[in-house]
């Protein structure tokens, strides 16, 4: 039972007088704001608007309210509808949410409801009415509740899994953000109609230019995670692969020299220990013949000592022996010197000699140095050129030659001192000659072994393993750093998605309601039906539209795109196609390189064997005790050994990682979703207002009347621009007219008017919009010879058939 607020006065037959204060009960919704129902204080059946009771019950009564008041079958005729659209013109918006109220209110696709002018129909309301059981009205009620909330519980579900699966939020903070989004939408969709709309719209808004972003940004995503992180990851395969390789050549090259290095350090300390062998063996030996060398070094040094004895006397000998002999010479000298120089004193002719040397020095000197420069060689003696140069009486000293003979005889004695002197250094040679021999004797026992080995060798490399592939990584990063940057954005763009998708929503729910040209473009049928109403009345019509606002304004009454939608869709296929375009090349770049790595992998399979093996084997002949010692020596230092290193690749192959086809799948699917919705945007963008408009159909009645009377201030304006436009033409002509030479003679009336117009024919084009007359362009002229204008078809049409120059009504004639 309901109370009366608003006194209300029946307009027709069928409707219920109200007072205020009555009580209303069996109240049942018509649609349209109107409901029947018992007035308990009159008895009265009876039809009226809803807003004239108080409805404010329980939480149950206004849910089944809700979910029921516009669920009804029953619905006005034409006339009736008619009466409700100007009666909703002046009711509050607030009051029309449902999607069913514009579609009897302006559409009128049923026309099988009750017409309220009699009270046959109220009874048969009332009889419909009393068939529907509460039980039924509750039943539907409740589904409607569990409709929505389950539309609640698998948008905080897709919420959870993309915050957790998608964008790896933790799932505690998932849980809280989904289960947020869950009340939220819970209370919203169940007790207000603006979020019902708001989430109805995101479904359309997926299919306009906002859902297209979201979707590429998705792509996107998918791209940089998938294709564009294989290809980075193929990429370090490459640089682990070279890596790997260079290590495993060093490491092999390093075992291959330590292998060719052993044998030749075996064969070292086996000489060694041969060597310290033959050092014990020769040391007895030098101990077994030690008492030998000692004897030899005494006997050399008795003969040593002999020798020094026998020297000492022989130079004793010399020089006494020697002493005497020249003591002996040097007394005969001098008695024989001071011998002559008394004779030469005494001889008488050695003045007169003394004048004949002088005369044969002048005349005979030339021939004297003749014979003394030829014969010098012959005479060798001075004693033969004393006797000739001197006197008689020098002769008289040579008996003191005798003496000299005397002196010969006593240095004569000496030579029995040379045998000594010989024995002494034939005893001194033996000594040295056997100290030599055993020095040497005791060499050939005397050795000493230096170990001093040394095998260089070295395995340089320019760069190590690790650093390739350090330095690939880090160029790999900071090549790829930017991208890791976009794609963080994107996945944190993506994070927020359904967010800013309802915001989008939201922002276009607010600008309807508040803005009358918000998206206001559309010509639907409701908006024809009120522009045949307008005609019908007496008022100004806007349909058909001209040929410029059919290129503005968007028919929805056909499937059809406007030029304006063709021209938006181009574009937008145009942007796909070069998003498309770099999609396939990172593709196609993930799946060439993973080939090429394959066909590595498959035929680099190699594994490199080097191996070989160093013999030594001495053979020694002979029968003796030397080549039986050197034998045995030489015996176990023969060689056989052998050497192998392998370069086994395999474990170095790249090992590349398959592009993920479910991936690529997944991104074609989305491209084709992104086409479908490039398809779908004008449709998107015609369904998101019609939603709206079914929610607050009072708003969108508002938006057709705005509508209607801006198409009709746009043709005021435009026309009072044309007839601006068309008397400056005028005037421009006129003034072009007074310059040509065939508007000379025209003013003229000469003859050669005539001339000129076939010469020089006038260029027409339209006074309105300036367009020039061309074949195939129909043009209408003004029958007023003073006025002469020209206007094309559409601006006659614009015009509707008056000029605006003369004002006169023209008729079509072609130009």
């Amino acid at each position: 039972m309901f109370s009366v607020i608003e006194a209300y006065e029946p307009s027709k037959k069928g409707d219920l007088k109200l007072n205020i204060g009555d009580k209303v009960d069996k109240v049942k919704d018509i649609g349209n704001g109107w409901v029947i129902g018992r007035n308990v204080n009159t008895r009265k059946k009876g039809s009226f608007p809803e807003d004239y009771i108080d409805r404010n019950t329980s939480i149950t009564g206004a849910l089944v309210r809700r979910f029921t008041n516009r669920s009804r079958s029953v619905k006005p005729t034409k006339d009736a509808r008619i009466n409700v659209i100007e009666n909703e013109l002046q009711e509050d918006d607030t009051n029309k949410e449902s999607s069913e109220d514009l579609t009897c209110s302006v559409e009128g696709n049923q026309n099988d409801g009750i017409e309220f002018g009699n009270t046959s129909d109220v009874a048969e309301l009332e009889q419909s009415g009393d068939t529907e059981t509460q039980g039924t009205r509750r039943f539907r009620c409740l589904c409607r509740v569990l409709i929505r909330i389950l539309s609640a519980i698998v948008a905080g579900g897709i919420v959870f899994a993309l915050l957790v699966y998608s964008f790896s939020v933790d799932i505690l903070m998932g849980s809280y953000i989904g289960g947020g989004v869950f009340i939220f939408l819970f209370f919203g969709l169940i007790f207000s109609a603006f979020i019902r709309c708001v989430v109805l719209i995101m479904v359309p808004n997926m299919f306009t230019k906002r859902g297209k972003a979201i979707l590429l940004s998705v792509i996107t995503g998918l791209l940089l995670s998938g294709p564009a992180m294989n290809v980075s990851h193929n990429t370090e395969e490459v640089g682990q692969s070279l890596g790997c390789t260079a290590e495993l050549i060093y490491n092999q090259t390093q075992m291959l020299r330590k292998q060719l290095e052993e044998p030749i350090k075996a064969l070292k300390q086996q000489l060694i220990e041969y060597m310290k062998s033959l050092e014990n063996f020769l040391q007895k030996i030098y101990i077994a013949l030690e008492p030998i060398f000692t004897a030899i070094r005494a006997f050399s040094k008795a003969l040593k000592s002999a020798v020094d004895a026998v020297m000492s006397l022989a130079r004793k000998c010399k020089a006494v022996l020697g002493e005497a002999g020249r003591k002996c010479n040097e007394g005969n000298d001098e008695v024989k010197r001071k011998c002559k120089d008394a004779m030469d004193k005494a001889d008488p002719t050695s003045k007169v000699k003394d004048v004949g040397n002088k005369i044969k020095d002048v005349f005979g000197g030339w021939g004297r140095r003749k014979r003394s420069s030829t014969n010098s060689s012959l005479i060798s003696h001075t004693e033969i050129r004393h006797l000739v140069r001197r006197g008689v009486l020098n002769k008289v000293c040579r008996i003191f030659d005798l003496g000299s003979g005397v002196c010969s005889f006593v240095n004569a004695f000496s030579a029995l001192c040379s045998p000594i002197d010989w024995l002494s250094k034939a005893m001194g040679n033996v000594a040295d000659t056997i100290l030599n021999g055993l020095n040497k004797v005791t060499e050939f026992f005397e050795f000493k072994i230096k170990d001093e080995f040394d095998i260089s060798g070295s395995a340089t490399s320019s760069k190590s393993a690790s650093s390739i592939v350090n330095e690939i990584k880090e160029d790999l990063l900071e090549k790829t750093e930017f991208i890791r940057y976009v794609f963080s954005i994107v996945s944190k763009i993506m994070s927020v998605s359904l967010i800013l998708l309802f915001l989008s929503s939201l922002s276009y729910v607010i600008r309807y309601r508040t803005k009358l040209d918000y998206d206001n473009k559309y010509i639907t049928r409701a908006f024809t039906e009120y522009d045949e109403e307008c005609r019908q009345k007496g008022m100004e019509s806007v349909l058909p539209l001209r040929k410029k606002e059919a290129k503005k304004y968007l028919f929805t009454a056909t499937m059809k795109l406007s030029m304006s939608e063709s021209s938006s869709l181009k574009k937008s296929i145009a942007f796909l196609l070069y998003h498309i375009i770099i999609t396939l090349i990172v593709i196609s770049f993930d799946y060439i390189l993973y080939y090429v790595l394959l066909l590595i992998e498959e035929t680099a399979n190699v594994a490199l064997v080097v191996e070989g093996e160093n013999t030594l084997d001495v053979q020694v002949e002979g029968r003796g005790i030397i080549s039986a010692f050197v034998r045995h020596m030489v015996s176990s230092m023969n060689l056989d050994s052998t050497y192998s290193v392998q370069f086994n690749f395999t474990i170095c192959l790249p090992n590349p990682r398959e592009p993920k086809l479910s991936t690529n799948i997944l991104i074609g699917s989305l491209y084709a979703l992104a086409i479908i919705i490039l398809i779908l945007e004008a449709y998107g963008s015609r369904l998101r207002r019609k939603i709206t408009a079914s929610f607050y159909p009072k708003q969108e009645k508002n938006r057709i009347s705005y509508l209607h009377e801006k198409i009709i201030s746009d043709r005021i304006a435009f026309a009072c621009l044309m007839k601006d436009q068309v008397f400056r033409r005028r005037k421009e002509n006129e003034v072009r007219g007074k310059i040509t030479v065939n508007g000379y003679f025209s003013r003229k009336g000469s003859c050669m008017s005539r001339c000129c117009d076939c010469c020089l024919p006038e260029k027409r084009s339209c006074h309105c919009c300036d367009v020039p007359a061309r074949k195939g362009r129909l043009f209408v002229k003004c029958q007023n010879e003073a006025c002469n204008a020209v206007f094309c078809k559409e601006c006659f049409i614009v015009m509707e058939g008056t000029c605006l120059v003369c004002d006169r009504k023209l008729e079509e004639h072609v130009v």
